[in-house]
Parts: structure tokens; C-alpha cells; sequence
């Protein structure tokens, strides 16, 4: 019976390996061909495992390289990195975990099932079973830059931001180029209004971290420190810096126009967000600052457009009705206006906003009188 796994086995790979050699470009091809000497080599070399199963799925049939791996394990059915390895084709994370679980009762000290059980649960929000899986991985590999990272992470997400500050900093010490931990624990020190600290964390990074194509973001949560600093002058020049790095950057167009709005420079706002329109970062609430910022340079059509794109985006910004209704009757549209303004009454029941109910109340009120003002004349 086993003597037919293998040969069963063997069939695979050799018929998997005739598809993918099929579908791969040359360049891929060589690769490929690089770690499958690597694997002959050595058939318990795990990077070059991984290395081979990441350019066949990019490139290639993953159903077919499942089967490869199935056979691999027919014919390794106790080894650990093997049940890893096959357990990591599936799809489902319920079934990933379970290959992953069962390579850690093959051998509790492999630290890759660990490290992408942690993965799986973080990205699930399960944060306290996250940090347990990276709590061991750290123990299999106390120098891990990475692992230390994504611990902060999962610490902070699960409301410890002291810890997670722990665990960044070790990351650096770590990896003193190891750029996203500066950023995280840049993040970490702005969110907990440690401003100092955050600042002094993104000259470090400016000055150790390797970049590739991500320090724009650095400058950005510069920008943001001093924008909570109160200055604002700084803030300015960190985020166009980003921009000069990244000139397609939404989010620094979006932190330049809110600058500019608070400003009071409306027309310098409209440019920046402009620049965020068709970017991921649109919503609704850029549509929302985009509409104030045109009705109060008095261009009531486009206020009108954006805050009707604000609510298309966001039924629930209750307050954009109201908006709406004032740029409705300033753009001499009474019915539309009276419209909204009675959809902001009626969805609007918070105690706080009752001084905005009834200005909108006293608006429908002057809207009819000026009506009816008109039909007598």
C-alpha cells in the first residue's frame, strides 16, 4: 500500500511539474528551476519549498500544486514541515489551521506553523489567540525583528498599547533598519499622545530604517504629530515631503486639505482633495469636506453634487442633510431644499442636536413665507 502512495506520489509531481512548465515565463522558469535543484538537494529545505510553492501559484494551477504537496506528504505523512506545507494550500483558514495545529504536534518547536497561526488569528481579530501563537514564536526565535512586530501589533489591537511599545522597540533592537517597526511604534506614541516621543522615533528611522518605496508614509505621520503639536507650518511641509516621495499619496492630499480648510483656505482645499478623488481614501467623508469647502466658497452646485455623493457613500451622516438643504436654497431650489431639510428633522433625535433641528425647523419656515411672499405679488 505504501509502495502505490509513492508511485501515486510520483505521478503527481511528474505530471504537475509538465502543466507548470507549460504556464511559467522564462524568467520564473529559471527560478523555478533553481529551487527544485535546491529541493533535490536537500527535499527538507523549507525556504525552497516555500520559494517553489510561491512562483507556481502565482503562475501556475494550485490545485495541481496541492496534489504535488499531498503526494510529498503521503510519503512524509509524520513530518512537520510537510504537513505545514500542504496545510498552507488550502484555502479556508479553518483547515490551514487544523494542518498547521497538527504540524505542531509533529513537532512542537517548528516555528513557521506558529508564526502563521499567529497570522491567521490576527487577521481574524482574534488578538489574544494571536498573541499566544507569537508569544511562542518569539521563544523559537528571540531575534525575530518580525515576530516582535507583529506581537506589538496584536498587543495593541488588543488594548495594550504600553506592551505593544515594548515589543516595537525590541523589534529595532532587533533590526535597527526594520522599518515598519519605526512606523508602528511612530503610530503607537501618536495615538497614545506621547508626541515626543513620536517625534524623536521618526528622526531615528529617517536616520537607521531601510526604505523601499514606503517612506512617504513616515513623513505623513510626521505630519501628523505636528499637526496635533499645534504646528501647523510643519505639518504642511512633512506632508507635501510625502508627496515629493509619493506624488500619488491620497492620504497626504487629504491631511494638506484638511489643514487648508481649518485655514480657511477653501480654494487650496478643493485642489488638494481633488487630488484623493478616484484614490482608495475617497469615502464619504472626503466628499462631505469637499461640498463644505465649495459652499463656503458660495459654488453651490458642486457643494450640492458632493453632498449627495456624501450620502450615497454614507446614508448615516445624518448632518449632511441639513447641509444639503441649505445649499439646495441657496442654489434657489426651495422644493429640494425643504426636502432635505425635513429628512434631516426626521432622522435627526440626538438631544445635543436639537439647536440644529430646530434652525433647520426656522429655515422650512422662511423657505414657505418667502413661497408665499411670491405668490402675492
Amino acid at each position: 500500500m505504501n509502495t502505490l502512495l509513492k508511485l501515486t506520489g510520483l505521478v503527481c509531481l511528474l505530471t504537475s511539474g509538465l502543466f507548470f512548465s507549460i504556464s511559467l515565463s522564462a524568467e520564473n522558469s529559471i527560478e523555478l528551476d533553481y529551487f527544485k535543484r535546491a529541493i533535490k538537494r536537500d527535499p527538507g529545505d523549507l525556504q525552497a519549498h516555500l520559494n517553489y510553492q510561491r512562483i507556481l501559484l502565482q503562475t501556475g494551477d494550485g490545485v495541481a500544486l496541492k496534489q504535488e504537496y499531498r503526494a510529498r506528504l503521503h510519503a512524509n505523512p509524520q513530518d512537520a514541515a510537510f504537513i505545514y506545507l500542504y496545510g498552507r494550500l488550502h484555502e479556508e483558514d479553518s483547515q490551514k489551521r487544523a494542518f498547521f495545529f497538527s504540524a505542531l504536534q509533529a513537532d512542537s518547536s517548528f516555528f513557521q506553523a506558529q508564526f502563521e497561526l499567529g497570522k491567521i488569528y490576527y487577521y481574524a481579530g482574534e488578538y489574544s489567540d494571536a498573541i499566544v501563537r507569537y508569544r511562542m514564536a518569539a521563544r523559537l526565535k528571540p531575534k525575530s525583528a518580525v515576530v516582535a512586530n507583529l506581537l506589538g501589533l496584536a498587543y495593541y489591537h488588543s488594548g495594550y498599547p504600553g506592551q505593544a511599545i515594548v515589543e516595537y522597540q525590541k523589534a529595532i533592537e532587533n533590526d535597527p533598519s526594520f522599518a515598519d517597526a519605526y512606523l508602528n511604534l511612530g503610530l503607537t506614541y501618536y495615538y497614545t499622545d506621547q508626541l515626543d516621543e513620536a517625534i524623536e522615533t521618526h528622526t531615528a528611522a529617517l536616520k537607521h530604517a531601510k526604505w523601499h518605496d514606503d517612506q512617504h508614509l513616515l513623513h505623513h505621520n510626521l505630519g501628523m504629530v505636528y499637526r496635533k503639536q499645534g504646528h501647523i507650518d510643519k505639518a504642511g511641509d512633512a506632508y507635501r515631503e510625502a508627496l515629493k516621495l509619493n506624488p500619488s499619496y491620497s492620504d497626504a492630499y487629504i491631511s494638506l486639505g484638511n489643514l487648508d480648510f481649518y485655514r480657511e483656505n477653501y480654494a487650496q482645499a478643493i485642489e488638494a482633495f481633488q487630488n484623493a478623488i478616484g484614490s482608495p481614501s475617497e469615502n464619504a467623508d472626503l466628499h462631505l469636506r469637499l461640498g463644505l469647502a465649495y459652499f463656503n466658497t458660495r459654488v453651490y452646485p458642486k457643494a450640492i453634487l458632493h453632498f449627495r455623493q456624501t450620502l450615497d457613500l454614507d446614508s448615516t451622516n445624518i448632518q449632511t442633510n441639513h447641509y444639503l438643504g441649505r445649499a439646495y436654497y441657496l442654489n434657489d431650489q426651495p422644493e429640494k431644499a425643504i426636502e432635505a431639510l425635513e429628512t434631516f428633522i426626521a432622522k435627526e433625535t440626538r438631544r445635543e442636536k436639537r439647536p440644529r433641528v430646530a434652525e433647520a425647523k426656522t429655515l422650512i419656515f422662511d423657505i414657505q413665507k418667502e413661497r408665499f411672499t411670491d405668490l402675492l405679488k
